[in-house]
């Protein structure tokens, strides 16, 4: 019918703008479509996604939750609202999220990223190698990766390995703070001053 139409045509205009980073028309946009048609998944997920990079997570959280409420096998929005929990510190419940779409997402780097940060949220830097590394395995040159990777072995005092990793993060991004960061914090442990500045600065800067 006609409302069905109308939603499609908001929504796809949702998606154009989303794709250009014009993030408020894309709300907009979304929110129409969903006035249309209120059991419209994507729309809900896909403002949870803008939310989320407003640093909202908390209303992001409630649109992934109304993606899921309409379609419970909706697979993406159940990561994303895994992300979102890990964000607001409820690892437990970001765990079973991602639990619920290891299968779908065993071949994306980006989800064992994600999974991983909720080890590193609860001090399981063992977990979080294994995790991180398998991130690696996929996508070799995920800096974010590295970067956790890094302050994994520097939690597990294997400073060699964790300098090659941060080394390697900034390689792939050098426009990377957290890798600096992380990198000015190992040469302040194991006293190479001058670099540990250099890093500090540098990450200062790009942050």
């Amino acid at each position: 019918d006609q409302d069905n139409q109308e939603a499609a045509e908001f929504f796809e205009r949702g998606v154009y703008h989303f794709k250009k980073n014009e993030l408020d028309i894309a709300h907009r946009f979304f929110t129409e479509a969903i006035g249309k048609q209120p059991n419209l998944a994507d729309a809900y997920n896909n403002i949870g996604l803008i939310d989320e990079i407003r640093g909202k997570d908390e209303k992001a959280l409630e649109a992934f939750e109304k993606a899921i409420n309409i379609d419970p096998e909706f697979q993406q929005a159940i990561f994303n609202r895994g992300r979102v929990l890990s964000h607001l510190g409820q690892n437990q419940a970001a765990l079973d999220s991602f639990e619920n779409v290891s299968e779908i997402y065993k071949d994306s780097a980006e989800f064992y990223v994600a999974r991983d940060c909720v080890y590193m949220n609860v001090n399981n830097t063992v977990a979080a190698l294994i995790v991180f590394t398998s991130a690696i395995s996929l996508k070799h040159e995920n800096s974010q990766a590295f970067t956790n990777l890094g302050y994994s072995y520097i939690e597990e005092r294997n400073y060699p390995f964790a300098q090659e990793s941060l080394i390697r993060a900034i390689e792939i991004n050098p426009e990377g703070a957290a890798a600096h960061n992380n990198l000015a914090f190992l040469y302040g442990i194991i006293d190479k001053v001058s670099k540990s500045l250099y890093h500090a600065e540098t990450a200062v800067r790009l942050e």
